[in-house]
């Protein structure tokens, strides 16, 4: 983080600055193929995040112990999470899941799946940032384009009564070129730069994604491709500013 970041943070209730972030954690398994929540969470912390959406989030079995990866990313981190699973497996819930360090005003769950697809939902929470109501929407949608724009259709008549500011990130999984069509996927969102997430080793393709209403309120946006976000999962993960004064 640059020192001039560093310096606006410590002025972030008066500035309306807020970091928001997505990440893919691919169930806490990195490119090594090896499972270790603790890299997620030093990824995590290099950010210095005060909310960010996850994908993939699950449990796993360590020795005679099952882990349960959001209730170990949320004591390590100490912040507050919101669960939003989608799957039920041995070890437990699986989905999306967000983390924050603001107060929660309103917790809601949108339904996203589509017919024998894989169930897809999204996190939809109202949070107090310095003072300024802000709406976060995570999500993880769909592989199939159709399955996508339907998906896209419910967020957008969810979010479409909203005036207030809303962000919303997530693995979107628009395989399409940086600077395509899809930077604006509802009128009204900044369309802003995509930068490159996936596959994390050489990044390609702008699956991850963080949009924001209304439009200037990105300051800044980033893939972080440190060399542990680089091995902590298949995706690197997206970091965004945002400037709550707009």
């Amino acid at each position: 983080m640059m020192d001039e970041e560093r310096a606006a943070r410590v002025d972030s209730p008066r500035l309306g600055r807020v970091v928001v972030a997505s990440y893919n954690i691919h169930n806490c398994v990195g490119v090594d193929g090896r499972r270790d929540p603790q890299r997620i969470v030093d990824v995590i912390q290099e950010m210095e995040v005060d909310v960010i959406g996850l994908q993939e989030v699950g449990g796993h079995t360590s020795g005679s112990t099952t882990v349960d990866q959001l209730a170990y990313l949320a004591s390590h981190l100490q912040l507050t999470p919101v669960a939003g699973p989608t799957l039920v497996r041995e070890t437990g819930a699986y989905g999306n899941a967000l983390l924050t360090r603001f107060p929660i005003l309103e917790c809601r769950r949108i339904d996203l799946s589509v017919g024998r697809g894989e169930p897809r939902g999204a996190i939809d929470v109202d949070l107090d940032a310095h003072g300024h109501r802000l709406r976060v929407v995570a999500t993880h949608l769909g592989l199939d384009w159709r399955e996508r724009r339907k998906q896209r259709s419910r967020l957008g008549e969810a979010l479409a009564d909203d005036a207030g500011p809303v962000v919303l990130v997530g693995d979107l999984n628009q395989w399409w070129p940086l600077g395509c069509r899809p930077n604006r996927p509802w009128p009204g969102f900044a369309a802003v730069r995509c930068p490159r997430t996936y596959p994390s080793r050489l990044p390609l393709l702008s699956l991850d994604r963080i949009v924001a209403r209304p439009i200037g309120i990105i300051d800044t946006i980033a893939a972080v491709s440190s060399q542990l976000a680089v091995r902590a999962s298949d995706h690197l993960p997206l970091r965004a500013v945002l400037d709550l004064r707009q």
